[in-house]
């Protein structure tokens, strides 16, 4: 009986003791996501203000290493951001951030792979977001690593699938 009603208030203690903590952090939850919303969106006030990259986006082409490219990837580094995505007028976009574990591992997948993949089947085989694994492919594309094949179906658009190229 003695023992029964020791576990009983352990029990009741344990409980209240998690409700308190549960009660304390919810509000400090939602304190920090308005945090980071702040500050993602100071960054971003930054970087669209930053004259180097109004003047690179009106004069110089979307390159991988271009001015545009090299002062977002500044900004990142400075502010400690994931990444930096620039846009121009016409949405074109000019991204910073992408990491070399990130992007061994795409060229990894795909240079195994018997056949071109679709983003959705490198985000499959990597366990990225297809938006991460589209704007890395896009990116490798663009710095002639990747062939972009075109798939064409019965409707709607191509879809787009990508190859290692052999260096």
């Amino acid at each position: 009986m003695f023992s029964q009603v020791l576990l009983m208030q352990v029990a009741i203690a344990a409980g209240v003791t998690v409700l308190a903590t549960g009660l304390f952090l919810a509000p400090l939850s939602k304190q920090l996501d308005q945090e980071a919303m702040r500050r993602a969106l100071a960054i971003a006030e930054t970087t669209a203000q930053d004259p180097q990259i109004a003047e690179g986006v009106l004069t110089t082409p979307p390159t991988s290493d271009g001015p545009v490219q090299k002062e977002a990837e500044r900004i990142r580094k400075a502010t400690h951001a994931e990444y930096i995505v620039v846009l121009d007028r016409h949405w074109l976009r000019w991204s910073s951030g992408h990491s070399e574990p990130t992007t061994d591992l795409i060229c990894g997948v795909l240079h195994r792979a018997d056949q071109p993949l679709s983003a959705h089947e490198v985000a499959a085989r990597t366990g990225l977001s297809r938006s991460t694994a589209q704007r890395y492919l896009r990116h490798l594309e663009q710095a002639g690593r990747l062939r972009l094949y075109l798939k064409y179906g019965d409707t709607g658009r191509p879809e787009h699938r990508y190859a290692w190229v052999a260096p």
